[in-house]
C-alpha cells in the first residue's frame, strides 16, 4: 500500500516560528526521507513553511532530485500583482502539484483588496460571490464525502496482528 503524508515542512532559515514544529535550524530532504524511511511512509507533499524565504526553492530542489519521494503544494505573495503571472506555469516547476492557502487573515479575504482569490484566477474577470460560495461548499461536501467513506472503513489493524 503507498503510504503518503499529505504535508511536511523543509526549511534551512532556523528554528520554527512554530512551537509545535521540531526546534532544528534545518530539516534537509535528506533528512525527511531518512524519518519517512523509518516510519514506512512512501512519499509526502511538501508544505514550505513561511518562517523560511528560501523554503519554497528548497522544496523545489528537493522534488527534482527524489522526484518520487516528494510532491509540492506550493505558494507564493498574493499581495503582489506581479505574481499574477506566476499563476500559468505553476504546475510547470519541479515536483509543483498545486497551491496552498490558509485564508486567515481577513486582509486576505475582503472584497476588493489585492490579497483575494481574484488573484489566483488566470484571467482578469471578477469571480462571483456566487461562485465563490459555490466553490466553498463544493469543497465542505468533499471533504464531507471523504470523512464520511473513511467512517466506513474497518478499523486499521497493525500488519502483525
Amino acid at each position: 500500500m503507498l503510504i503518503v503524508d499529505a504535508q511536511v515542512h523543509i526549511w534551512s532559515a532556523g528554528p520554527p516560528t512554530n512551537q509545535a514544529h521540531r526546534q532544528v535550524n534545518s530539516y534537509s530532504a535528506e533528512e525527511c526521507i531518512r524519518d519517512m524511511d523509518a516510519a514506512g511512509v512512501n512519499a509526502c507533499l511538501l508544505h514550505p513553511p513561511g518562517w523560511d524565504p528560501n523554503s519554497g526553492k528548497i522544496s523545489e530542489e528537493a522534488a527534482a532530485k527524489y522526484p518520487n519521494r516528494f510532491g509540492i503544494l506550493g505558494n507564493f505573495p498574493l499581495d503582489k500583482q506581479e505574481n499574477r503571472s506566476l499563476i500559468d506555469g505553476w504546475k510547470k516547476r519541479p515536483g509543483m502539484l498545486g497551491l496552498r492557502y490558509a485564508f486567515t487573515q481577513v486582509l486576505q479575504t475582503e472584497a476588493g483588496k489585492p490579497m483575494t482569490i481574484r488573484l489566483l484566477a488566470a484571467n482578469d474577470k471578477e469571480i462571483s460571490w456566487s461562485k465563490r460560495l459555490l466553490a466553498g461548499l463544493g469543497g465542505f461536501v468533499l471533504l464531507w464525502l471523504l470523512a464520511a467513506a473513511i467512517a466506513r472503513r474497518p478499523a486499521a489493524r497493525p500488519a502483525s496482528a
